[in-house]
């Protein structure tokens, strides 16, 4: 039945072959080739599909969608359909026409001027194209003209959106300012305020210090009176003793001053032997700490309690994009392996590097050299690098979360849980890990939950696995920390449905917003997503083929880089800690480094 239909077809476009056009480039068929389906098409059109849309040695036929086994030799293997009619050139004819209005022409002034020369752009008379343009392409002056009214017209058009995209960014411009100069205004007014505050603030400890430091010196006073008073009563005894034993040893007899004697060496014994202690006291002035309004970076949140000020700069306008995207390398993946997992990138220039979920990881530079190597017991998930430059790896197969030291020689540490670590960010408020906590073989009802960690593993918080009935994480698709502080995680959550959910540092939802395009609102599969330090957030999807830029003012993604970079199938992706992007390609195995802020 199959060679009985095709024939059938062959043999109705042979009838038809007169009307037949390709149905890629809608014109008259230009070597058309037969494909396995018998759809036939152009070979100039067929060869940018292939280049396109061919995987593993195949490609979707651009009307049936059958998969299409590509032969060795390309287009040109396919066999030729000699039964459509190939079109035959057709004559130049040179065609005049009287012009509505007489123009003379300068150089043959009996002869009108209506023909418009294409290549130089002149207007002629016929004795102008009979004499000097006789084989160049004319056309009407009128036909020339009304081209150029369209022309002109499209360009009016232009110009005039363009002009309002102009006034509205002004008009958004001035509105900005004004909102600046009342923000700056309110925050001198609150400056100003708050220096009033901590001015009555000291004013207010100064003078309860001056009323305890008088209370203190009353007291003190006292003691020193009552002091003198003892020394006195001391010294009058001290004197009465000194002339007791004067007269004794001036006027008594020698039987008086035996008997006298010892009496007077008592009482000298007891008043020296009497403790004489001075009521010495210490006072000292430490002020409090005078709070430096300027030792807080700008754009902290802060309490009207604390003691500093906080500034929200508000975005540029800008019309022109800051984006320039420029590939500075590209290497093939290690070991013939064609597949990234996992890239974490630890300068500029250097990155570590899973394959296919292996067992390895591989630190290497921007060019593909490889530069160290570390052998895990079981298989890689996921790896992260802070700040520090601790790297921190989830296991694929099992529940173990491994850390290495910050030379890279090997684990020092390896913590177990009970559900199944899948992401990692090592971000600067903590080490965050998503786990997959409920998943059957079919993986229907997956379920999922966010950890955030303190310095010795110990599970700090973590966000519940569901919210008020209904799932906050299903199936995370990766996790990166944004420029404020949020966490941002993509998350597959059934009937092709993905999102991205923002969390605060402390694990609390700040919202959600589906994954897709800003100008037809497709759907977007994230297979990675990763931040910067600008504010930019990239997701990579293998389907399309292209890695998205999040639209800041519209929680939206635009295409940022595709095919025409070199990006076919985006795997895993990562951003450093300056302007470069890490990307994969799956089908090609290749690693491209791309710098792409202006």
């Amino acid at each position: 039945m199959l060679i009985g239909t095709a024939a059938d077809n062959i043999i109705e476009m042979s009838q038809h072959s007169a009307t037949l056009e390709c149905s890629i480039c809608m014109s008259d068929f230009n070597e058309p080739r037969f494909l396995s389906c018998f759809h036939s098409f152009c070979t100039p059109c067929l060869e940018p599909i292939l280049r396109k849309w061919s995987r593993k040695g195949s490609f979707p036929c651009p009307m049936c969608r059958a998969e299409i086994v590509i032969p060795p030799e390309g287009v040109n293997g396919f066999q030729k359909n000699f039964y459509v009619a190939q079109p035959k050139p057709k004559a130049k004819t040179t065609v005049y026409k009287t012009p509505e209005t007489d123009f003379p022409c300068e150089i043959h002034s009996t002869h009108t001027v209506y023909i418009y020369c294409i290549p130089c752009k002149q207007k002629l008379c016929v004795r102008c194209k009979e004499e000097q343009h006789v084989d160049h392409d004319v056309e009407y002056i009128s036909v020339a003209s009304e081209r150029e009214r369209l022309k002109m017209a499209e360009v009016t058009k232009n110009a005039q959106e363009f002009l309002g995209s102009v006034e509205e960014t002004l008009a958004n411009a001035h509105t900005e300012y004004s909102r600046m100069t009342k923000e700056i205004t309110s925050l001198k007014l609150s400056a100003r305020d708050h220096a009033e505050k901590m001015k009555n603030a000291i004013d207010k400890d100064l003078l309860a210090l001056g009323k305890h430091l008088d209370s203190e010196r009353r007291a003190r006073k006292k003691k020193l009176q009552q002091f003198a008073l003892e020394m006195d009563d001391k010294r009058k005894s001290v004197a009465s003793v000194i002339q007791k034993s004067s007269a004794t040893v001036m006027n008594e007899s020698e039987i008086d001053i035996l008997d006298n004697s010892r009496s007077i060496m008592n009482r000298f014994l007891s008043l020296v032997r009497e403790r004489i202690e001075y009521p010495r006291e210490e006072y000292s002035f430490q002020p409090r700490e005078i709070p430096n309004l300027g030792s807080r970076a700008i754009g902290d949140v802060l309490n009207q309690s604390m003691s500093a000020i906080s500034v929200s700069i508000p975005k540029r306008v800008l019309y022109v994009p800051m984006f320039e995207v420029k590939a500075i390398s590209s290497f093939k993946t290690l070991s013939g392996e064609n597949k990234v997992t996992s890239i974490a990138p630890i300068s500029s220039t250097l990155a570590w590097i899973c394959y296919n979920n292996g067992k390895t990881i591989y630190l290497c530079n921007k060019d593909g050299v490889e530069r160290k190597r570390i052998a895990l017991p079981g298989k890689v998930a996921d790896i992260s690098v802070s700040r520090e430059g601790n790297l921190t790896i989830t296991s694929h197969n099992g529940n173990f979360i491994w850390q290495v030291d910050k030379t890279y020689t090997g684990i020092v540490r390896e913590d177990t849980f009970p559900h199944k670590p899948r992401d990692i960010c090592s971000s600067t408020n903590g080490l965050y890990a998503t786990f997959i906590v409920s998943a059957n073989l079919l993986n229907f009802d997956m379920k999922a939950k966010l950890v955030k960690f303190d310095g010795d593993m110990s599970s700090e918080k973590e966000i519940p696995i569901t919210e008020k009935d209904d799932n906050i994480l299903k199936s995370p698709r990766g996790i990166s920390e944004h420029a404020n502080g949020d966490l941002l995680i993509a998350n597959y959550c059934g009937n092709n449905y993905y999102e991205i959910v923002v969390f605060s540092p402390s694990l609390q939802i700040l919202g959600k917003f589906k994954c897709e395009t800003s100008e037809t609102t497709d759907v977007l599969k994230p297979a990675a997503i990763c931040c910067d330090v600008f504010g930019n957030t990239f997701v990579s999807d293998s389907d399309k083929g292209r890695i998205f830029l999040m639209d800041k003012q519209r929680d939206r993604f635009r295409p940022f880089l595709g095919p025409e970079h070199g990006i076919t199938c985006p795997g895993a992706i990562a951003v450093d800690g300056t302007d470069h992007l890490w990307a994969s390609n799956s089908d090609t195995g290749t690693v491209t480094v791309f710098r792409y802020m202006k």
